[in-house]
Formats: structure tokens, sequence, C-alpha cells
């Protein structure tokens, strides 16, 4: 047992006494000294504000690369604890981001970080639904030499970019196809069998065409 030197209790030294660096026990007891403390630093407040600005500005670059290097580390820990706090203060979540809208500037801004990082989510998204990162897509991309590997055809229509082609059993990327050639094999349910009758089904019928005439 120990006493406190304030409220004079006698208490468990273990339990209720904080340890200092030396490995011996504070004379106050916890309750005690978290009031002192408290205390202190509201009788302070002003020089502690300062002090925490003057060394927030003199380290800010080290501050931002710490903070942005653990982010990137802790990342699935950050999108969960954002994504708790936005489902308990939507109201407030949504004000924040309405505000943050309305700065001046914002429109042009997101312009220019949309094209800035319009590589990065293009890997990004690539590595999350195939596996293979850009540089992979773009080697792939020149190995066929800009084709798609079904029609030997440039790609065409709203997209430049040729579509990643994948087997959705074992989700291996086969290969780089046309928007038109990666729509049919879908729909035909990626079956060899099934395609093969579509293309003896066709040409029978042109040659019927063909015997007509």
């Amino acid at each position: 047992m120990k006493t406190c030197t304030v409220c004079k209790k006698e208490l468990e030294e273990t339990a209720e006494f904080f340890p200092t660096q030396k490995g011996r026990l504070l004379p106050k007891c916890r309750e005690c000294t978290n009031k002192y403390v408290q205390a202190w630093r509201q009788k302070n407040r002003g020089r502690l504000l300062t002090k925490e600005a003057t060394f927030r500005e003199t380290k800010r670059a080290a501050f931002r690369a710490y903070h942005t290097a653990w982010r990137r580390k802790n990342a699935e820990h950050v999108k969960t604890k954002a994504r708790e706090w936005r489902n308990r203060n939507r109201d407030k979540a949504l004000e924040n981001q309405h505000r943050y809208e309305a700065k001046p500037g914002y429109k042009e801004r997101r312009k220019l970080y949309y094209r800035a990082t319009i590589d990065r989510r293009r890997d990004h998204l690539f590595r999350k639904m195939y596996g293979v990162s850009l540089a992979e897509y773009v080697e792939m991309s020149r190995q066929q030499g800009g084709l798609c590997a079904i029609c030997c055809g440039a790609p065409v229509g709203n997209s430049s970019n040729l579509s990643v082609d994948h087997d959705h059993e074992t989700d291996l990327v086969r290969g780089l196809l046309c928007g038109k050639c990666n729509f049919a094999i879908g729909q035909m349910d990626n079956s060899p069998e099934r395609l093969r009758a579509a293309a003896d089904y066709l040409e029978k019928h042109k040659a019927r065409h063909l015997h007509v005439v």
C-alpha cells in the first residue's frame, strides 16, 4: 500500500500510482495526478498552443511525410474508420463535402487531379479486377500491336483502349480484345463449342444464300 501526498488515501501501489522513468512511483495517486495535469494545461493553454503551433510549423514537411506513409501502410484501417465515422455522422459528412465543393477553384482542381492521377487509378483498377499492373497491360497491348487478339482490328467506339479478357473460372488474363469481340464471347458464356456452332451456322446460311442466288 502507498499513501497519496495530496488526498492522503492509502491505495494499491501498482494499480493507483503512475510509474516514473526510473521505475519508481509518483507521490500523487493517478486521480490527483490527472487533476494536477489538467489544471496545469488549462492554466498554460495559450503557452501550449503557441509552442505546438511553432513546433508544427517547423516540422510541417516531416509531419506530412510521416502521416502520408502511415496512412499508406494502414490504408485498410483508415478506410474502415472513415467509413464508420461517415455512417455515424451522415449529416455532418454531407455538410463537410458541400462546404469543400463550394470553395473557389474546386472544379478546376478536381479536373487537374483527375488528369494527373489517371494512370494511377487505371493501375489500381487493373490490379483489383484482373491482377495485372498498368505496365503489364501496356506491354500486352504492345505485343498485340494495339489490335484485338481475335479480329485484329483497332478498338472503336467510346473507348480507344482494348478490353482485358480473362477466364471467369481461373481469373487468369487471356489477352486484350476490342469491345465487340469481348462482348460477343461474353454473351456466348465463353464457350468454344457455342462459338464454333455460331460460326458453322453463319457459314452454312451464307453458303445456302449464295446457292439460292
